[in-house]
């Protein structure tokens, strides 16, 4: 994980954003450039790593006299392939080809449990099977990626997208390690000043939240090209059209983040032992940061259009920084509820910073009022039924998925029904989602 951020150098990004710059004659000979600048950063860099393997491995685990084989070897090629595989990846999504990379995905993970099953569980190998079921699944994932994708392999170079793809994704690099200050900081804090089973607590609150996080990137990474393909075409269009696309989802995500807010009692009652029941509290707090980093995803990508990458790591890292001095700070007063909320407005700080730097070239038409109406109305709801004492499980649930069902209707109706349609449930057009929700 170290090492995720240098190995390839970033340099698969490069094809979400200057795809668009090339003629439709060209992208082959584009993809045919990234891939192979990919290929040979990816085996410099293992190349490197690996021969100063055992020197790594003992710098940063000093007490632990590890051996860099077979572990760490069988984890850095693993790490090599699928950086490679992103760039298969990253083609296929600009090209819209969702659908492809969903059916590589499941062969893809029933390989790597049947190579885990095998390796694991019949042969006795221990961490070393699991480490070689990841390559063996991430080399399958590879040679399926690279059939799909093998009408664009033009074996050819062309030496003029070396310099602004490398000017596109260098900051990206800084980036990367920006995030891994979010993933990683709030639990070495914790791990320092509160007992080991608040700590375990707090990951169960992490992982329980873990939804709403997948649905913010995979939107994401389906919105971030379409987002490209229409500037392209007209700054002003896409302004307007992404004025109303933010607000939808926007309600979309905190009529998810209610829902999930509410019964997140339940959820942990049913999945967890009564020790990790306090982490309840925790997941409205986390699933919220979510929401921000979707908005950050927002206010980024002009960011990402105008090349000005090396806003981007100045924004996520600071956000990163801030994120440990809070979490020094609060921590041991407060405990792992502090280590939420300290997410919590390092995520919102993203979002705001993304946006305040975003304006400057290249300015997006938010509709704040709308936004603050949706964000009033779920906290209203949140608060309604969140606090409702109703005696049976079965009782509260029902309740409060008629909480959700109310705001998701009031929504609806307001956003989503055709603006000429006669009032009423019945005229809602079966099409009101835009296609990026579908995707």
């Amino acid at each position: 994980m170290l090492f995720s951020g240098v190995v390839a150098f970033q340099i698969p990004s490069i094809i979400g954003r200057l795809y668009f710059d090339c003629d439709k004659k060209n992208t082959s000979v584009f993809f045919s450039t990234v891939f192979i600048v990919a290929a040979v950063t990816i085996v410099t860099s293992l190349t490197i790593l690996t021969t100063a393997g055992g020197h790594l491995v003992a710098i940063i685990f000093p007490s632990a006299n590890l051996p860099f084989f077979p572990l760490f070897f069988l984890a850095l090629i693993s790490l090599g392939i699928s950086s490679l595989a992103s760039v298969c990846v990253s083609l296929l999504q600009v090209q819209k080809r969702a659908t492809r990379l969903l059916r590589i995905s499941v062969v893809t993970t029933c390989v790597h449990f049947a190579a885990s099953v095998l390796l694991v569980v019949v042969l006795q190998w221990g961490p070393t099977g699991v480490l070689t079921a990841t390559l063996i699944s991430g080399s399958v994932n590879l040679a399926l990626l690279a059939y799909t994708v093998s009408d664009h392999f033009a074996w050819a170079f062309d030496a003029s997208f070396i310099a602004p793809g490398l000017h596109y994704c260098l900051p990206l690099i800084l980036h990367y390690y920006g995030g891994f200050l979010f993933i990683s900081s709030d639990k070495i804090v914790l791990e320092k000043f509160i007992p080991l089973a608040e700590l375990g607590i707090y990951v169960v609150a992490v992982r329980l939240a873990s939804p709403m996080s997948i649905f913010v990137e995979a939107f994401n990474r389906s919105n971030s090209p379409r987002f490209f393909e229409m500037s392209k075409k007209s700054r002003r269009a896409t302004t307007y059209f992404y004025r109303d696309i933010i607000t939808k989802w926007f309600a979309v995500m905190m009529v998810l983040w209610t829902g999930f807010s509410l019964l997140a009692g339940e959820a942990v009652q049913l999945l967890t032992p009564a020790s990790y029941h306090p982490a309840t509290s925790l997941l409205p707090i986390l699933a919220g940061s979510y929401v921000f980093r979707g908005l950050y995803c927002f206010a980024a990508n002009p960011l990402f259009f105008e090349m000005r990458t090396r806003w981007i790591p100045l924004i996520t890292v600071s956000a990163g920084c801030l994120n440990i001095v809070l979490n020094i700070l609060l921590v041991p007063t407060f405990g792992m509820a502090a280590a939420a909320w300290t997410t919590l407005a390092s995520f919102a700080t993203t979002f705001l910073a993304a946006l305040l730097v975003g304006r400057v070239f290249y300015p997006m038409n938010w509709s704040v009022r709308s936004l603050a109406i949706i964000a009033l109305l779920s906290l209203s709801v949140f608060a309604a039924f969140y606090y409702a004492s109703i005696g049976s499980m079965p009782a509260r649930i029902a309740a409060k998925l008629c909480g959700t069902a109310i705001l998701a209707a009031t929504l609806g109706i307001w956003l989503f029904l055709p603006k000429n349609a006669p009032t009423g449930l019945a005229h809602l057009s079966p099409n009101f989602l835009p296609a990026l929700f579908r995707r």
